[in-house]
């Protein structure tokens, strides 16, 4: 806008054939597999600004990452999930991934902000704010999934046929939102030294970046008797 104003703006799309995911399989176990297209598109928009001894930035991101083929995949503590026999063995519960549905670890919105202040032409000081948008965990591609949900599992061995105790979904199938604050220092010494410091989350923030739907293996008796080695 001026000298002491920038901004920019930027736009992307990028298409991928035939691209590679990591499915959860039950047991925590996992697997690559092939799963058709999938599309990352969005914008991004920043403004920087100075006043006196004041120094703005904000940076905006919107990134929409998308699945763009159908397929089925295994997905047993899915509450949208339904039951899948091979023969007379239970093989798994499933889900149908669809077009558009949203790719987990990647929040839609995504926001940074620093305020700076120069104290001395030498010393200066600054808060950066960082927040994301919730996002879905693993386990959740088709984006269905629902807390409080009754999950009955039909277990079918040899022609043998056991309805196992109906289970109640705990988790949303999301990770919350969140915002993190670092505090960022920095003191030129000469023409060739500057000291830095940088403490990052400075409120002791807890928060959740990732996640998957699945039942923790060492977690009290709950299912069944605890092993030798704790694995419930």
């Amino acid at each position: 806008f001026n000298e002491t104003v920038e901004w920019n703006l930027g736009f992307y799309r990028t298409d991928l054939k035939d691209d590679i995911y990591m499915i959860g399989y039950p047991g925590n176990r996992n697997f690559f597999d092939t799963i058709g297209e999938t599309r990352r598109q969005g914008l991004e928009a920043g403004i920087t600004a100075s006043f006196d001894k004041w120094r703005l930035r904000l940076n905006y991101a919107l990134t929409d990452a998308t699945f763009q083929d159908s397929f089925w995949m295994p997905a047993n503590d899915n509450s949208s999930s339904v039951e899948e026999f091979f023969g007379n063995r239970d093989y798994s519960r499933r889900i149908k991934v669809k077009p558009g549905d949203r790719m987990p670890g990647v929040p839609l919105h995504n926001l940074n902000a620093t305020l700076g202040y120069q104290i001395t032409p030498a010393w200066q000081i600054g808060l950066t704010a960082v927040a994301h948008s919730f996002d879905y965990v693993r386990g959740n591609e088709n984006n269905k999934h629902q807390e409080g949900a009754t999950i009955v599992d039909t277990i079918v061995t040899d022609g043998s046929t056991l309805i196992a105790a109906p289970r109640k979904t705990t988790t949303p199938g999301t990770t919350p939102g969140y915002m993190t604050f670092n505090l960022q220092t920095s003191y030129k010494l000469n023409s060739e030294w500057t000291l830095g410091l940088r403490i990052n989350n400075i409120f002791d923030k807890e928060y959740f970046s990732a996640g998957r739907l699945g039942r923790n293996p060492f977690s009290p008796s709950i299912y069944g008797a605890i092993g030798e080695s704790g694995y419930n």
